[in-house]
């Protein structure tokens, strides 16, 4: 890699937003190059992280260049009505979300950023219960994002009076960093709670939803904690033919089933849920779990935890790390405040390097966590650590982070392990009559 871009999309909402940079410790990484940001400030050294602070319509982008494109992360963290926090990601022509809502007490905001010198045009796809909604006469098409500039679109215009729609985000013309922020209410007089929706990369067949609380505590074993009140999974079937998804858990013990929930059904071009709360709460009250879903065609889904608090986290799909992640420790957490690790294991036994690092990039502690196959592995993160790197060593390993901090009331978010840039595999040009090879 010697080149990476990252966008953080503003919501327009809220006032006290965290912006962090980071360049993790790769062995490999190259010297030279450096950091732009917009606007502009402090940039990390190798090994070390940066934070800010914004307000909450606040956007802002990362450029990396020669070896600053390498293992470069950036993150937003929104603590207005709720914790939300998003990574910055890569801008790409192909973003999917499930989980958004356009009701008095559900209303989500999709927000489009252009890093490019270029305009982009994008188009969106709705889905909801009752199948396909035409976004077109809401202005759905052609939405033209100029260079450099961010757009955002209330879902509530593009299908009022809607709850639980997925999102697809395709450009025709360009790039273009998408995000949606979420604001849920478990009843239209609960308290409301806010979350980045997490993005997900296209449907697939086979995944596992990791992030899923059973409790959260701002400690390590008593102290505050917030109880579940609802779990709620949430699949879309953009096909034309019915998808029949198979549900199972990943927790300490491994894999089991969920009596009574094990199969669900799901209309083409359709969006169903899942109360999932009581078979939760029988695998395990206070045990963190991830949802395995085989399906027989490609789905979107997430998982919607709402808190006794009124806050809502929703945990999205993983893929199986090929590299290294980081993950950031929020500023400002504290004695109020703690991270959490899950990793689970695929279908063999897995382990993973868990290395926690300071602000200046000096190491503070490490651990290797081993796993049975399918089984679920939490890891408390060291409150004085500034981010986290996770290094598969055996196995396929899925990972996310869960947050949970403290201001009067808990609240929490949770973000799937995304593994950092650090090579890129294209295809090689291959002329008439020479060997077929690959460029790396």
């Amino acid at each position: 890699m010697t080149s990476t871009s990252l966008g953080c999309p503003g919501s327009g909402v809220g006032r006290q937003t965290q912006f962090g940079i980071g360049l993790a410790p790769l062995v490999e990484a190259s010297d030279g190059g450096g950091l732009i940001t917009d606007p502009e400030g402090s940039t990390p050294t190798r090994g070390g992280v940066v934070t800010s602070q914004g307000r909450g319509g606040d956007s802002v982008s990362v450029r990396g260049t020669g070896g600053s494109a390498q293992g470069l992360f950036a993150w937003r963290a929104d603590r207005t009505r709720g914790l939300a926090v998003a990574d910055c990601s890569t801008p790409r022509a192909s973003w999917w979300f499930i989980g958004a809502g356009a009701a008095l007490d559900h209303e989500s905001t999709l927000v489009l950023q252009n890093l490019d010198g270029s305009p982009a045009i994008v188009d969106v796809a709705v889905f909801g219960p009752d199948g396909p909604i035409d976004v077109t006469a809401a202005g759905g098409r052609g939405i033209t994002v100029p260079p450099g500039e961010l757009i955002r679109v209330p879902m509530v215009e593009l299908a009022p009076q809607t709850d639980e729609l997925a999102v697809q985000v395709a450009a025709s013309q360009g790039r273009v960093v998408a995000a949606i922020a979420d604001h849920f209410a478990l009843t239209p007089t609960a308290a409301v709670g806010n979350e980045w929706l997490p993005a997900q990369l296209q449907p697939i067949r086979q995944t596992r939803i990791v992030g899923v609380p059973g409790a959260v505590r701002t400690g390590k074993q008593t102290g505050k904690q917030a109880r579940v009140r609802q779990h709620t999974l949430i699949v879309a079937n953009p096909g034309d033919a019915e998808a029949v998804v198979d549900l199972e858990l990943s927790g300490p013990n491994g894999r089991s089933t969920m009596p009574g929930t094990e199969t669900l059904s799901i209309a083409p071009g359709s969006v169903a849920t899942v109360d999932l709360t009581e078979a939760l709460d029988g695998a395990g009250a206070d045990d963190a779990l991830a949802v395995v879903m085989e399906s027989s065609r490609p789905v979107v889904g997430a998982m919607r935890t709402v808190l006794s608090s009124g806050d809502h986290l929703v945990a999205g799909m993983s893929k199986a790390l090929d590299s290294s992640a980081a993950t950031p420790v929020l500023a400002k957490t504290g004695a109020t405040g703690q991270a959490w690790l899950h990793l689970v294991a695929g279908a063999w036994n897995a382990r993973a390097d868990v290395v926690s690092y300071q602000a200046d990039g000096t190491e503070l502690a490490s651990e290797q966590i081993g796993m049975a196959a399918h089984a679920l592995a939490t890891y408390r993160i060291p409150k004085k650590a500034a981010y986290v790197m996770v290094t598969p060593t055996k196995g396929q390993i899925y990972g996310a982070t869960v947050w949970a901090t403290d201001s009067g009331k808990i609240t929490a978010s949770t973000r799937v392990l995304r593994a950092l840039p650090d090579r890129l595999r294209i295809p090689g040009f291959v002329q008439e009559g020479e060997p077929n090879r690959c460029a790396q």
